[in-house]
């Protein structure tokens, strides 16, 4: 079996398209319809009667096996969001004991790399120098 690619001239036969399952019966040479992207393959009309039975049998044998995933799924996903729940509420009472964040005060939206302790200091170390300054005047 040749694997033909869309746009692709081929001559008289049955092309199959394994992606979306569709059937092109060309008569007479033509191109083949879609982009190059899309795949065809040339199967004897007998060919595709043995495919279609295997791909049923194949949809039998997994449809509950999507089931019992399905169910695991919603399954395992209610217990992680319970022991998620669990866990926030032990940090909400445990930081309520305590009296302290469980952060241990970090607090993403402040930043101190200006200097705000120093430039406190120097702003109340100037406001003292003004007061000695006036006092002095005064005098």
């Amino acid at each position: 079996m040749r694997i033909y690619n869309g746009g692709e001239t081929v001559g008289k036969g049955t092309y199959w398209s394994p992606v979306d399952g569709r059937e092109i019966i060309v008569r007479e040479e033509l191109a083949l319809p879609g982009d190059v992207d899309i795949k065809y393959l040339r199967v004897p009309r007998g060919g595709l009667l043995l495919i279609a039975p295997v791909f049923g049998l194949m949809y039998v044998f997994f449809l509950p096996l999507f089931g019992v995933g399905t169910f695991l799924a919603a399954w395992f996903a209610a217990i992680v969001g319970t022991v998620v729940a669990v866990a926030l509420t032990g940090i909400k009472v445990c930081s309520g004991i305590v009296s302290k964040s469980v952060s241990f005060g970090w607090t993403p939206s402040s930043t101190y790399l200006a200097g705000k302790k120093r430039r406190a200091r120097q702003i109340r170390s100037s406001e003292d120098k003004a007061g000695q300054n006036v006092r002095g005047k005064e005098a």
